[in-house]
């Protein structure tokens, strides 16, 4: 469908829908940021053991973290991992955000596999994407074998395997 007027022009609402839609687009790596640290962090665990519900006073107690860093916590009730509940001041667990709950807990332990898909290792190809497609200096088959010296997938887990890193903790072995 065609956004532009009879002379070709977009109107004001056009404009302002697609200048939004940029702006989503330009900022969406904010969600899966934040889905990274806040599993990493351990926060659905936490909400889950305070009870499901959780105040940001003492989820950041249950955390260990500074005071200080109770406001960021609204950035994951805003991506939908958790809920916000106004009237009470807490967070609450989302179905979203029970995936994210350990095994231990009674949950359905999916954080390691949401921290090895954000992990630095398999996203950072995406910021060579465009070199690899001009075929830049390598003729590796996939952006990733391109970033990662020619291994692919399986041989960067099995070297980082042998490593202390992140990747592994995260059951990227």
């Amino acid at each position: 469908m065609d956004a532009a007027t009879a002379d070709g022009e977009l109107t004001g609402a056009e404009l302002m829908q697609a200048q939004a839609e940029l702006w989503n687009h330009v900022f969406a790596y904010t969600r899966s940021t934040s889905l990274r640290c806040g599993v990493e962090l351990g926060v659905p665990d936490a909400v889950h053991r305070l009870g499901g519900a959780a105040t940001a006073p003492s989820l950041v107690a249950e955390l260990g973290l500074p005071p200080s860093r109770a406001p960021y916590l609204r950035l994951l009730a805003h991506a939908g991992f958790f809920v916000f509940e106004d009237a009470g001041g807490s967070y609450r667990l989302t179905p979203l955000s029970r995936f994210l709950v350990s095994d231990a807990h009674g949950g359905h332990g999916l954080a390691p596999f949401a921290l090895a898909m954000l992990h630095p290792v398999v996203v950072s190809p995406s910021a060579s994407l465009a070199p690899w497609f001009r075929g830049a200096k390598t003729d590796a088959a996939t952006a990733f074998e391109a970033a990662h010296g020619g291994r692919d997938l399986w041989a960067t887990a099995r070297s980082a395997r042998r490593s202390t890193t992140p990747w592994r903790a995260t059951g990227g072995s």
